[in-house]
């Protein structure tokens, strides 16, 4: 059996890849910018190493697919609209173990033509951002939506996947 490969978002090609997370209506989930090289945008840095989620939306139960899209760009082009900063984490986490299969739930998203899946269980309390999220895919790359851009994958939430995969969790910690 494959055994899936625990990863990070894919940094694109140029100075950074810019994601863009909208649902079946086109409403927007949220928007990670994820910096191959350290540089800056209107005055604000940022970091290599870093993912950075922007207008974060932590209630999915109404959505039934999400689309993430995405673009390459120098540090030295327009930027995209940024919004405003959810929370930043480490690009490279630590990914836990939590078993194969687990319960479908409203929060989980699948692309099996990718074999890409998301667990969206992100938090908002009080200030704090905190929750999981939890990835697998099964290609063999330490990437997830990498590839060519601009680019997109739709994942539809309850899509079956195969069996037997495992699955892994990073909690959010914001730095």
């Amino acid at each position: 059996m494959f055994k899936p490969v625990v990863f990070q978002m894919d940094p694109g090609v140029k100075s950074y890849r810019y994601f863009t997370i909208t649902d079946n209506d086109n409403s927007n989930v949220g928007q990670v910018l994820v910096p191959k090289t350290t540089g800056s945008i209107g005055g604000v840095t940022y970091e290599a190493g870093t993912e950075y989620w922007f207008d974060v939306i932590t209630s999915l139960s109404s959505r039934t697919s999400l689309r993430f899209s995405w673009q390459d760009y120098e540090w030295t082009d327009k930027p995209p609209s940024i919004g405003t900063l959810s929370f930043r984490m480490p690009e490279n986490v630590t990914w836990d173990r939590i078993g194969t299969d687990p319960a479908t739930s409203s929060t989980n998203f699948a692309d099996t033509t990718l074999n890409v899946v998301i667990g969206w269980l992100l938090t908002y309390s009080g200030g704090t951002w905190g929750g999981t999220l939890t990835w697998y895919n099964t290609d063999g790359q330490n990437n997830v939506f990498g590839g060519s851009a601009p680019g997109s994958a739709t994942l539809t939430s309850n899509t079956p996947v195969r069996g037997g995969l495992e699955w892994y969790t990073v909690a959010v910690s914001p730095l």
